[in-house]
């Protein structure tokens, strides 16, 4: 499996591509005195999506690890095609904008944060695990 937003790879191992519900554009109002209350329902809207990423790849110090996840921050606000590969087959999200990429624990750490492969398990360097969340855009 392979992921890419914005034409860069996301180097590491991932998880499924989330898919959020579509938005729905609702107002609800109850008005004094009345009994019930009133819905006025219009189309669908974009959706949330996430994956969450082993992320690794060579990183041999901490600094480059959290480097690495720095310039991945700095992308927060970019719009572009998130691409999920699973098999050989590609599977475009387009019209996404990148809202988050935070490091999360993994299994039993207790703080986010880079940790050393020292089984060299991975590639013998640094690892880390992040979530990656995005808005797709209706249209």
């Amino acid at each position: 499996m392979a992921l890419t937003f914005a034409g860069i790879p996301i180097r590491g191992i991932h998880g499924p591509v989330v898919e959020g519900s579509p938005s729905a554009q609702t107002i609800r109002a109850q008005y004094w005195d009345l009994s019930g209350e009133t819905e006025i329902v219009g189309q669908l809207g974009g959706r949330d999506l996430s994956c969450r990423v082993l992320m690794y790849g060579n990183y041999t110090t901490v600094t480059a690890i959290k480097q690495a996840l720095r310039a991945w921050q700095k992308r927060v606000g970019q719009h572009g095609t998130l691409i999920e590969v699973i098999d050989g087959e590609s599977i475009p999200f387009e019209f996404c904008t990148l809202d988050a990429v935070m490091p999360i624990p993994f299994g039993s750490q207790e703080e986010a944060g880079p940790m050393e492969d020292i089984g060299n398990t991975l590639d013998g360097g640094w690892w880390m695990h992040v979530e990656f969340k995005w808005h797709q855009l209706k249209v």
